[in-house]
């Protein structure tokens, strides 16, 4: 087992995730092999162990985390020496009712495993009630550019070619059946919803103009670090896409500040523990 092949409950970003839940500043430093950096939204970055404690300290209370609720996994994907953790949090949403709410924490990682900085996304307004837009954790570069379909392997290129050009067809035809997408806190998962989506998204003819900012890929799971490049404000999210042997999409998750619970016509259903 090498230093990235570990159990989901043992990986450094979720227990960085954990400890920060759990207000126990001590278990999170110890993720870090050196320096402590952490992006988060409504936080900002932060550095050091003191930026930790402090983050640390506030953190429960951001999300009005439900009495006695754990974190869940759900996903780990690792490539070019990061790992994505996807989980479940147990909060309390604006309405006071229980949300399960989706986090990705994003960890780049040391020959040892140990966390060198971590960035987490989240949605906003299950928790808040406003969108809560995220700003870039990746600093402008002379050199970035738009994303081009080319740059993203297997599917993955070929959906962003199809969405590029305004397809419902073909960005419908690359999902798999019993495929499923989820935004926000919702989910939906037949055909015909997932058409709707696109029929949404694509009728108004507005170019996908997005920065990759980051790319993390298995085989099986792809997460896509993004930037909005036409917006000054550089609001960012990160989607995770799963695929199948026959190079199709079986699962697509959003976390940004989109919710399909916006979209006339669909009936999503509540994210749960699976």
């Amino acid at each position: 087992m090498t230093s990235t092949e570990v159990h989901l409950d043992q990986a450094p970003e979720f227990r960085l995730l954990r400890g920060m839940f759990a207000g126990d500043a001590r278990g999170a430093a110890d993720c870090f092999g050196g320096p402590i950096v952490i992006d988060a939204p409504r936080v900002g970055r932060i550095e050091g162990v003191d930026g930790l404690k402090s983050l640390v300290s506030q953190w429960p209370s951001l999300f009005n985390v439900a009495p006695g609720a754990r974190l869940q996994t759900r996903f780990r994907t690792v490539g070019s020496g990061r790992a994505v953790s996807e989980t479940l949090a147990s909060v309390i949403g604006v309405d006071g009712q229980p949300v399960r709410l989706p986090i990705a924490i994003v960890g780049e990682l040391d020959q040892r495993g140990k966390l060198t900085e971590a960035r987490i996304y989240h949605y906003e307004k299950a928790i808040t009630g406003k969108p809560g837009l995220r700003s870039s954790p990746f600093k402008k570069t002379p050199e970035e550019r738009l994303g081009r379909p080319e740059d993203l392997p297997d599917v993955n290129g070929k959906y962003f070619e199809a969405v590029s050009n305004f397809d419902v067809d073909a960005a419908v035809g690359l999902f798999a059946n019993g495929a499923y997408i989820e935004g926000g806190t919702w989910r939906i998962d037949t055909k015909p919803q997932i058409r709707r989506i696109y029929e949404f998204f694509l009728a108004g003819k507005e170019p996908m103009r997005l920065l990759f900012s980051a790319t993390t890929y298995d085989g099986t799971h792809f997460a896509l670090e993004w930037a909005a490049g036409h917006l000054a404000t550089r609001d960012s999210g990160i989607t995770v896409y799963d695929r199948n042997k026959d190079d199709k999409l079986t699962g697509m998750r959003m976390y940004d500040f989109f919710d399909l619970n916006d979209i006339p016509g669909l009936n999503p259903t509540a994210i749960q523990s699976r």
